[in-house]
């Protein structure tokens, strides 16, 4: 990596390059920065939703100029799954969509040598109760932290 500066937009097209092409993924809906699906019926094979969250520089080593820099990358997903039949169903249904994206993910951890490693994963759940008549509606968010140098 020889860039002083990340293209923060060139990751994120890798990582959504990378779960569009995986069988495990390829069903899924995945959105690169749009908006939050707030449709549960979009979400009958799984939706994915790639942004952005921010990029953290500091000095790599003292001394050495402007163009060797450390960097933390911040991605958020959103990943959603629905079931007709009950709350549980839809649960189990989001589990396999997040093993399956994160999977893609961990097999290429660099995401194609753009950065260094994934250095932190954490995952908050949350369940949508606007549409239990006909849709039972669960996603999570998963925080992604990857980190590298710049030169």
């Amino acid at each position: 990596m020889s860039d002083t500066v990340k293209n923060v937009s060139d990751i994120l097209i890798e990582l959504e390059k990378q779960l569009k092409a995986d069988t495990r993924t390829a069903g899924m809906k995945i959105v690169r920065m749009g908006q939050v699906n707030t449709d549960a019926s979009k979400a009958n094979t799984g939706w994915v939703g790639l942004y952005a969250d921010g990029i953290d520089y500091g000095p790599h080593t003292l001394g050495m100029g402007f163009s060797n820099w450390d960097f933390e990358l911040h991605f958020k997903l959103v990943v959603q799954a629905v079931d007709r039949a009950n709350s549980a169903n839809a649960h189990v249904r989001l589990e396999k969509h997040i093993k399956d994206v994160l999977d893609v993910i961990l097999s290429d951890v660099t995401l194609n040598s753009l950065v260094d490693k994934l250095d932190r994963l954490t995952i908050d759940y949350a369940t949508d109760e606007t549409d239990k008549s006909t849709l039972h509606y669960e996603g999570a968010l998963l925080s992604l932290q990857f980190t590298g140098r710049t030169n």
